[in-house]
This record gives C-alpha cells, sequence and structure tokens, in this order.
C-alpha cells in the first residue's frame, strides 16, 4: 500500500485511534484525581464493618469456618502492594514473611 502523504502505516494507525476512542493524549482520569468510588460508599462501608463487630466481629468470623479464614486472606491479599520499594537501614532490600498458623 503506498501512501502519497509521506505518513507512515503506524502514523495512519495512530490517528485512527484516536478517532476511536484509543490511545490519545488527555484521555482518561487526570493524575491524583480521586476514584470513582463515592466517598459516601467507603463511609457505609466503614460504619457496616463496625456494626458488624470491627476487627473482633472479623476475627471471630474467620475463625469460625476455615473457608471464612480463606476468603480473609483473599482480602487481605487484595489489600497488599503489589510492590513495595522499602530498603531496610543499610539500604539493602527488606525480607518481608508472612505466615500463619493454625
Amino acid at each position: 500500500m503506498e501512501n502519497s502523504e509521506n505518513n507512515t502505516n503506524f502514523d495512519i494507525l495512530e490517528e485512527d485511534k484516536s478517532n476511536r476512542g484509543g490511545l490519545r493524549a488527555g484521555a482518561g482520569r487526570p493524575k491524583g484525581s480521586t476514584n470513582k468510588i463515592p466517598r459516601v460508599a467507603k463511609e457505609n462501608i466503614i460504619q457496616a464493618f463496625e456494626d458488624l463487630g470491627g476487627i473482633e466481629g472479623l476475627v471471630n468470623w474467620a475463625k469460625a469456618d476455615p473457608k471464612n479464614q480463606g476468603d480473609f486472606y483473599k482480602i487481605y491479599g487484595r489489600l497488599l502492594p503489589i510492590e513495595n520499594n522499602v530498603s531496610g537501614a543499610d539500604g539493602e532490600p527488606v525480607k518481608m514473611v508472612i505466615s500463619w498458623e493454625k
């Protein structure tokens, strides 16, 4: 395919993407803006957690059934940071060990 406007096929592809909602400057949520979960919804979740017994209620629920304990660790795993750039006093990486006993 010959292009008489001196554009490469890649340039045409990128131009076409921007017309259809693909990659384009300024697209997406602005850096530093809050996510779409409303503050009120988060406050309601926190209130429900407190009404259900808070930390003590969560611990009792997890201990009541091994399946609950597994579910707890699935949730906990999602809350951990994916990448951790923490270093020790000597600048070496910090070794993190997470374990639990039955």
